[in-house]
């Protein structure tokens, strides 16, 4: 997935989080500090 530095981790954990509920899958929420750490992973 593209970095998609013009939006906050919590904006980018909300879109996973909302994908992750409409195809039903019962896992948790994403917070953002798991998407700050793949984005450090990134650069």
């Amino acid at each position: 997935m593209p970095a998609f530095q013009q939006l906050t981790d919590q904006e980018v954990a909300d879109i996973h989080t909302f994908i992750r509920n409409d195809f039903g899958n019962s896992a948790g929420a994403v917070i953002p500090g798991e998407v700050y750490e793949e984005r450090k992973s990134l650069y």
